[in-house]
């Protein structure tokens, strides 16, 4: 859990997560800290994932491809 006393330059998420998920995330650091660049990296490639995610702050992202599934 973020504890707000790190200050990164670049944060690396996943849209999926289980306490909050990656939009939500970027969303509250993005306001708290401003100065922190935030890339996602997930399997999705949608609109309906990645649009959110930029308004979110989110400045990039990866799509990872071929991975197992964890399920």
């Amino acid at each position: 859990m973020w504890n707000g006393k790190l200050r990164p330059d670049v944060i690396l998420l996943d849209l999926y997560m289980l306490i909050m998920d990656g939009i939500e995330a970027s969303r509250f650091i993005s306001e708290a800290y401003p100065d922190t660049r935030i890339i996602i990296l997930t399997s999705f490639s949608d609109r309906s994932h990645i649009v959110p995610a930029l308004q979110a702050g989110v400045i990039g992202r990866g799509v990872l491809r071929g991975l197992p599934n964890a399920a």
